[in-house]
Parts: C-alpha cells; structure tokens; sequence
C-alpha cells in the first residue's frame, strides 16, 4: 500500500459544545477546554496508527479543511484553546510528532474569519512589494487553486509556536480552493469545503439578482466570494462571538435555520 502523504480532517468545530472534540465537564453541559475530549484523544491515536505504516520517514502534510475552529457559536479562547488540545496530541512533546511542519488550512463558513485575516495578510504582502504612490489593485478574495502563494495564518501559528518545540510550525493559509496534480498530470484531487454548494452561503448574490435581474449574475468562484464574504464573515464566523445575550441568541437562530418547522415559525413572527 503506498504511503499516506496526506491528511484531510474536515468540521471539527473544536469549542463548540455539540462537538465530541470538544471535552464536556463531567455530569454538566460546560465544556472544558483545558484538557482534551476522550473522543480527541482516541482520533489522533487512530491517525498514529494508520500513519505507522507508512515506510517513508517524511511525514505527512494535515490539511484542515474548514471549520476546525467553531469561530461562528464560540468564543475565540475556547476554540484556541481545544485547537491547542488537538495540537499537543499531534505534536507531543516527547514523542513523535505526526505530520510535517507546514500545516495547510483551508477555511470553511464557521471559520470564514481565518480566511479574512489571511487575506488581509496577503494584501499588505503585496503592497509592500511596490512603491509607494503606485496604483493599488482591488484587494482579491482566493488564492489560486493550483500552486498557489501559501499565506502565513498570524493566529494559529503563534498560537502553536508558544510551544518550545514547536517554533518551526506553520499554519498556511489556501481559500476557498487548493488542487494537487499527480507527478504525470492525469489525476487531480481538489480540496474545498464546500460552503458555496449551499444556496444560503451565496444570499447577497440572490438578493442582487433578484434587485437587479438585469446584472451579470458571479461565474467564477473569486467574484461569489467578493459579493458573499461579508455576509458569510459576519453571520456565520464573527456575529455568534458577540458578548452577553447576543451571542447565546445567535446561536439560538442558527439552530433554528437549521429546522424547517422552527425557521416557519420564526419567519411568522416578523
């Protein structure tokens, strides 16, 4: 059998509550990001196990691929902190570590907000590469999908390099697309989250439509980002963190979008 190269984990929503990833204090629904989730533990001991039959002394690269982080129902410092579970396992301090340096992370909706920061981050890389009174480009929304220019995540990769051990580990960010050619050309294998295949990811470009039906509708994956990325960045990765009430009651409607009776019943109530 060849050698695993690369691992995909997909929706881990670490921090949230409804998420076996996420460690819930005995005999109450607190979750406890302090230590991690007896579910945690036995995934990356399973990973440890498939990966020891590898021949190759190269370790696999992890691609996370959206929505690792609950950034959309929790706050910031308890996903960090679950994530921080989740490394320390795949990193130990004093065993073997079980991927390669170079984490990729391509964000999904409840992460969306990752990929705002990345983006942000790729912007001022690229101004900082022409003089000063030149003409600015439009800021874009994706990387490209085949060998794109990697944008270094600020947030998980100094989260992980507190760690001593762990000052060479990158998180690199890829939105929304990232494609792997086979050495010969005739095989590729695309990772995506897949947020955009839902019609409500995309409201703003409905709505416009139906406002303007004379108007161009997006045909291409960087102008449906351009037209959805506030909506997606503001409901469903950054709205939910709000304070107080606020954020609980964000989080109360989302679970009610996600039942058809309970949305009928909201929508009747405007």
């Amino acid at each position: 059998m060849p050698d695993i190269r690369y691992v995909c984990l997909s929706d881990m929503h670490l921090g949230a509550d409804k998420s076996v990833l996420t460690n819930i204090r005995a005999n109450s629904i607190e979750t406890d990001p302090t230590v991690p989730s007896p579910t945690l533990i036995q995934l990356v001991a399973c990973l440890r196990e498939l990966l020891a039959h590898n021949e190759s002394q190269e370790k696999p690269i992890l691609v996370l691929n959206g929505d690792i982080l609950e950034m959309a129902l929790t706050e910031t410092n308890k996903a960090a902190m679950v994530f921080e579970r989740f490394i320390e396992l795949i990193f130990p301090k004093d065993g073997e570590p079980l991927f390669a340096e170079n984490i990729l992370y391509i964000p999904g909706n409840h992460d969306h907000h990752i990929w705002e920061s990345a983006r942000e981050t790729q912007y001022v890389n690229f101004i900082c590469r022409i003089q000063a009174g030149e003409q600015l480009e439009i800021p874009w929304h994706t990387t490209k999908m085949f060998a794109p220019d990697f944008v270094r995540e600020y947030f998980l990769t100094n989260l992980i390099q507190r760690y001593p051990h762990l000052t060479n580990v990158v998180v690199n960010v890829i939105y929304p697309n990232y494609a792997l050619l086979s050495s010969d050309g005739q095989r590729c294998v695309i990772f995506n989250h897949g947020h955009y295949v839902e019609p409500l990811y995309s409201l703003m470009s409905t709505l416009n439509t139906m406002i303007f039906p004379e108007r161009e509708t997006p045909k291409v994956i960087r102008d449906l980002e351009a037209e959805n990325f506030a909506w997606v960045d503001f409901f469903w990765s950054t709205m939910g963190r709000s304070g107080g009430d606020v954020g609980q009651n964000i989080g109360l409607l989302y679970d009610k979008l996600q039942d058809k009776r309970q949305l009928e019943k909201l929508i009747t109530t405007f």
